[in-house]
């Protein structure tokens, strides 16, 4: 029972010093709190929709661009349609952490706007995996 009770006390006295950091500064502003939910689900949406429909189990080329002058103009491995997804995690997670910095300097529009292009980056990504699922299905 005392042991217990000690883990209860050592998870509370976790919970209290997240929940701060959470709170305050960068995190604790409601619209960058929006922002960050709306990249994460777009960001997960976009592997998962990969996940799903493009595995490892396909041994030949998919077409990975298509051009309405030309048609077929860009055919790959399957391991390429990964890279819009990959390109988009990185490049957002940079701009999350550039605009944390911008918002310690309390440039806070500089940190809306890097994460607005986060978003917009992120809804690239997910138009490039959508339309390379639908020309191979």
């Amino acid at each position: 029972m005392e042991n217990e009770n000690k883990k209860n006390e050592k998870f509370a006295s976790l919970k209290f010093k997240i929940r701060p950091f959470f709170n305050r500064g960068f995190f604790g502003n409601n619209i960058i709190r929006c922002i960050l939910l709306t990249l994460i689900v777009l960001d997960i949406a976009n592997w998962i929709t990969l996940a799903i429909f493009i595995n490892g189990s396909r041994s030949y080329s998919i077409i990975l661009h298509y051009n309405v002058y030309f048609g077929v103009d860009l055919v790959g491995e399957w391991q390429q349609a990964y890279l819009p997804p990959i390109v988009a995690t990185a490049l957002t997670s940079l701009n999350i952490f550039l605009a944390w910095k911008f918002y310690e300097e309390k440039e806070i529009t500089a940190a809306y706007v890097l994460l607005i292009a986060s978003i917009m980056i992120q809804l690239s990504s997910a138009i490039a995996v959508a339309s390379v699922i639908l020309i191979n299905y």
